[in-house]
């Protein structure tokens, strides 16, 4: 089970809850394997736990652009990876494959908690240097 904790802070509210939401998206998909659910169920997870990301994924990298993130392409690629995964994790989940979906969350579960630590903290801090919110020592110009 994963669990939200501030280490996870990018010190941005919005992405936090976003990724706090995350992970009680992910238990829920994880809940669902587990009460041996009908594929049905674990299709509509899957599902809302792919819109959430699209839509999750976009605002970062809209955040990235603006801010001008030096690492913002390979950030993308990242997120274009994962987004893959699900979408052939669901492909395989409509043929019956449930095997998927154990496969995606394990993934999903190891891959979020470091992601979020070895690259959404890096925008987290960019972004935070170049608002008026950081000591005028730490501050970024912005262009």
């Amino acid at each position: 089970m994963l669990k939200w904790d501030q280490k996870y802070s990018v010190n941005i509210d919005k992405f936090d809850r976003a990724h706090e939401e995350l992970f009680a998206l992910i238990n829920d998909m994880s809940d669902t394997m587990t009460s041996d659910s009908d594929r049905d169920k674990m299709v509509a997870d899957a599902k809302n736990l792919r819109r959430f990301l699209q839509i999750h994924f976009v605002r970062e990298e809209r955040l990235m652009a603006d801010f001008e993130v030096i690492n913002r392409d390979e950030h993308k690629n990242v997120h274009d990876g994962v987004y893959k995964r699900i979408e052939e994790a669901l492909s395989r989940l409509r043929e019956n494959k449930t095997g998927a979906m154990t496969e995606m969350v394990s993934f999903l579960k190891d891959w979020l908690p470091d992601h979020i630590v070895k690259m959404d903290m890096q925008y987290g801090r960019v972004v935070y240097a170049r608002t008026a919110n950081a000591p005028e020592s730490q501050r970024i110009p912005t262009r």
